[in-house]
Parts: C-alpha cells; structure tokens; sequence
C-alpha cells in the first residue's frame, strides 16, 4: 500500500469519527449544519459521510430542500467520542 494510499484512508476515518461523534453528542442536525460543526471540506467530508450511511450508522432524510441527519447506531467502539 502506497503511503499516499494509508493517509486518504486515515482522513477519511477521522473525518468520520468527526461527523458520528457530533451526532451522537448533539444530535441530529441537517447537512450543512454538520459541515460546518466537523469543518472538515468536501470531498473527504462527503466521502466520510457515505461510508458512515453505507454501514447504516447514520440516516439521512430529506428536509426542506435540504437533508437531515441522525445517528442510527449505538457508537462503535473503535470511535474515540468526545467526553468518554
């Protein structure tokens, strides 16, 4: 594995354990809200998002032109959650 290869990956975690740890201590939020609360930008934020929905710990719905977020899963271990 290329060391550029290991670093994406480990944004993207980060950026993930950012968006699930914000859900989990302040609840849902729509998707701009939570941009702006993990600051982290596009693409990584949108890719970090993705892996959290495809593994079903988040739910997204729509919401006024825009979308909604909640936490659809208990916080997995291996998420270092502010306050724990």
């Amino acid at each position: 594995m290329k060391e550029s290869e290991f670093n994406m990956k480990e944004e993207i975690q980060l950026a993930a354990e950012a968006i699930f740890s914000a859900l989990y201590h302040d609840g849902d939020t729509d998707l701009q809200e939570l941009q702006e609360k993990v600051n982290w930008k596009s693409p990584v934020f949108d890719w970090a998002l993705g892996w959290l929905v495809g593994k079903e710990d988040v739910e997204v719905t729509p919401a006024n032109g825009s979308f909604r977020l909640k936490r659809a899963a208990p916080a997995p271990a291996v998420f270092p959650l502010r306050g724990n």
